[in-house]
């Protein structure tokens, strides 16, 4: 009996280590995507939009009309003046943005990299 469980063991054991290491990940990662509110208008006014993933193209009705946002939490998002993640580009860290003007980005967003 002794025997089986020792050989049991060696084969559990050598089972482990044949799995990909992405089985044993940390669950407990506190790293996470954020999720960003854009708004139309400066001092979050006007209609919103929130993404919590990539967008390569804020589509026809959003496209260069953000003024501000609100960034949740997490490793903050890049903004882009063109669609497919083209042209210069900011990124925005956990926290609010009043207004875009301040930092020369009002009304140029087209895509959105979250982190």
């Amino acid at each position: 009996m002794k025997k089986r469980a020792t050989l049991l063991s060696a084969f559990v054991l050598f089972g482990c280590a044949l799995l990909p290491s992405s089985v044993f990940a940390n669950k407990g990662n506190t790293e996470r995507s954020s999720c960003v509110e854009f708004f139309e208008h400066i001092d979050y006014g006007g209609k919103s939009i929130t993404y919590c993933n990539d967008v390569s193209n804020v589509g026809n009705a959003w496209n260069d009309t953000f003024s501000s946002a609100k960034v949740s939490s997490g490793n903050g998002v890049i903004v882009y003046e063109h669609s497919d993640y083209a042209g210069d580009r900011w990124e925005l860290r956990p926290g609010n943005y009043s207004n875009f003007k301040n930092q020369g980005w009002n009304d140029r967003i087209s895509s959105v990299d979250i982190k």
